[in-house]
């Protein structure tokens, strides 16, 4: 390659870099003590927002839910507009009774009979050799592929209103679509299974 072709490709790539920093922003996203001149958004109001705006698909993937009504009002609204919405959620055997599985309510009925509800299934973790094996302690929510929230914070009261959680928002870039794609791949291949009930309100702080 000779010394101009070389300098057009590094101009090249040093423009590419600069179009994805400027189409991807990054926010941190806070719930916990604040104080004066702290301008971090709260998790609820950005995950409000995020539930809000979604256009065409809402993914949310969380440990545990209940006690949300703001949160369950702007489901029952997206499932309104049609929103395609997919909720990942632990299951009661796996968290051995720390998760009932009695009523979606704290979701909204409205959005447990339109959204499309999977839980990783026992059979498809793998075990140590006490027997041990892992929880689905994911928390994230993904709109249009788009915009995602990855927090720290399960969907419940506790988590954001009372508790310290820390998470980030990201727009734009590759990496929204990446999270939302690797999720259906596991959907796809069976790795997340559909549950037939949908009612589910796992009850844990």
């Amino acid at each position: 390659m000779s010394p101009a072709s070389l300098a057009w490709a590094l101009r090249a790539a040093s423009s590419m870099d600069e179009y994805h920093r400027r189409s991807q922003s990054i926010e941190i996203v806070w719930t916990g003590p604040s104080f004066q001149g702290c301008a971090l958004r709260r998790t609820d109001q950005v995950l409000l927002d995020l539930v809000q705006g979604a256009h065409h698909s809402l993914t949310i993937v969380t440990f545990a839910a209940y006690d949300i009504p703001h949160i369950a009002q702007a489901l029952k609204e997206a499932a309104k507009r049609r929103i395609e919405i997919t909720m990942i959620l632990e299951s009661s055997d796996a968290s051995a009774g720390k998760l009932s599985f009695v009523a979606l309510d704290a979701l909204g009925t409205m959005a447990a009979k339109i959204a499309r509800i999977y839980v990783w299934p026992m059979d498809k973790r793998e075990k140590d050799e006490s027997g041990h094996y892992g929880c689905l302690h994911v928390k994230c929510a993904i709109a249009d592929d788009s915009v995602a929230l990855i927090s720290s914070a399960n969907l419940t009261g506790y988590a954001l209103n009372l508790n310290m959680e820390l998470g980030l928002l990201i727009r734009g870039g590759d990496i929204p679509p990446s999270i939302a794609g690797y999720l259906r791949q596991m959907i796809k291949s069976g790795v997340l299974a559909p549950v037939r009930s949908r009612h589910i309100e796992p009850m844990i702080r």
